[in-house]
């Protein structure tokens, strides 16, 4: 799939996306068996899209669930979403939602966004029994649930 992308981008059947002014542009991201796919909203490159993905279907033997497939749109994104995912076959993800437990897209706000972070170890911490654990006991998961729940979060961005 990777090479299909690259070749559709060399024949410039797809735009990527660029992260800043002088840096390539990039099609595709793969973690595990997860990938990401970059094009522009347009209806030649979801045609495109689904051109490779039918194509990697038929080469690997491999069946892409269409049904756990999503597509982002920019805040910038006009109206053409409607055909985009219907041309795709897939729905549109919500606004706010999370990926591998972090949050795919992040505004202005990081306040608003990261807050989870302080919930959830708030939340872990309060399920402790206080009363089974020596002071000292105490401080140390304190310690190793404070550090070890952010330091993901804050090592992705």
């Amino acid at each position: 799939m990777s090479a299909l992308l690259t070749h559709a981008m060399a024949n410039n059947q797809l735009l990527g996306i660029s992260l800043c002014r002088s840096s390539p542009r990039l099609s595709h991201l793969s973690f595990a068996d997860d990938s990401l796919l970059f094009a522009a909203a347009t209806e030649d490159e979801a045609g495109v899209l689904r051109d490779v993905l039918q194509i990697y279907e038929q080469a690997s033997g491999q069946k892409i669930n269409f049904q756990k497939s999503t597509v982002c749109f920019s805040k910038n994104t006009d109206l053409v979403t409607q055909q985009v995912t219907s041309i795709l076959g897939v729905g549109s993800m919500a606004t706010y939602g999370k990926y591998l437990g972090l949050p795919y897209c992040v505004g202005h706000s990081k306040r608003s966004v990261l807050g989870f972070v302080k919930e959830r170890v708030w939340h872990r911490l309060n399920g402790w029994k206080e009363k089974l654990l020596s002071v000292v006991g105490r401080e140390v998961l304190i310690k190793s649930v404070a550090q070890a729940l952010p330091t993901y979060i804050m090592s992705c961005f």
